[in-house]
């Protein structure tokens, strides 16, 4: 089984030329390295999202909220985290993976990734 985005993603990658697919992938090293330098996040995952602890950015002040409260002010700004906890097995689950979200990094420009780690900073930080 593998998802829809992912075949034609697959398929665009068969039809783009050498230098095309190139390109393509350097893009993404480089919007996944200016999100996740913007936000002092190590990187987890791949070239087409990250994936990181809402709790742990640094400087960042609210621990104690809830996240399903810190997804839905960082919705309310424009920023949209997909929660990872139900990715994980039942028992691979822990109270660390609770406050664990995805950011997709594809098909968007370094500037409104840049803008969504600012708006991400004005409300946690």
């Amino acid at each position: 089984f593998v998802p829809g985005p992912s075949q034609l993603l697959g398929i665009a990658h068969i039809v783009m030329g050498k230098s095309e697919r190139e390109t393509y992938l350097q893009d993404l090293q480089e919007n996944r390295d200016l999100f996740c330098r913007e936000l002092a996040l190590k990187h987890k995952g791949n070239n087409y999202y990250i994936i990181f602890d809402l709790n742990a950015l640094p400087g960042c002040t609210t621990q104690e909220m809830p996240i399903e409260e810190k997804l839905l002010r960082l919705a309310e700004v424009g920023v949209v985290f997909i929660p990872v906890h139900r990715f994980f097995t039942e028992s691979d689950r822990t109270e660390e993976t609770l406050s664990l979200v995805r950011a997709s990094i594809v098909n968007t420009t370094p500037e409104k990734l840049k803008e969504a780690a600012g708006r991400v900073r004005e409300v946690l930080c």
